[in-house]
């Protein structure tokens, strides 16, 4: 599977994309996604966690609200491949976690993690940063608050 990390901004700027843009002091992105090309309907589908919901959807679809900054290909062994296909068709539809954006943003500003786990819900940057921790790019530690930034720049850097 060729799996690309993407990232992206919706085309209609919300006030949350505007706080995560000052808050990692990085405009070029406020999301992040996973795409990959799906033979079976031959089309690029995005798996993404938003409000309200993690999903799945094609990248025609997902174009229709949102402007790409850059994909990046990662890849991917035998085993790191499997798991990323239990973590995307065991998370579709898990709810959007706006107390992990909050650990995020409380991480920023005062350079300190919670001790809190954040069980059952995903934000962007996790579902992203669980394949990197798999990759050994980061530790299980970080990966609940990751920024787009963040995520971004281990993907360059790879």
């Amino acid at each position: 599977m060729k799996l690309k990390v993407g990232f992206s901004r919706p085309k209609k700027l919300s006030p949350l994309s505007w706080l995560i843009f000052k808050a990692q002091d990085w405009n070029k992105a406020s999301h992040c996604y996973l795409t990959f090309f799906d033979k079976r309907i031959q089309q690029e589908v995005v798996f993404h966690a938003t409000w309200p919901r993690a999903q799945l959807l094609t990248k025609k679809e997902f174009l229709k609200k949102n402007i790409v900054h850059e994909e990046i290909e990662i890849e991917l062994d035998g085993k790191i491949r499997r798991k990323t296909w239990t973590l995307i068709y065991s998370t579709i539809n898990k709810p959007y976690s706006f107390y992990q954006l909050l650990l995020t943003a409380f991480r920023l500003i005062t350079g300190r993690t919670s001790s809190d786990k954040v069980e059952g819900g995903y934000i962007c940057s996790e579902i992203v940063g669980l394949v990197l921790l798999w990759k050994g790019l980061v530790t299980e530690k970080q990966v609940e608050t990751l920024t787009i930034k963040e995520v971004y720049n281990l993907c360059k850097n790879k």
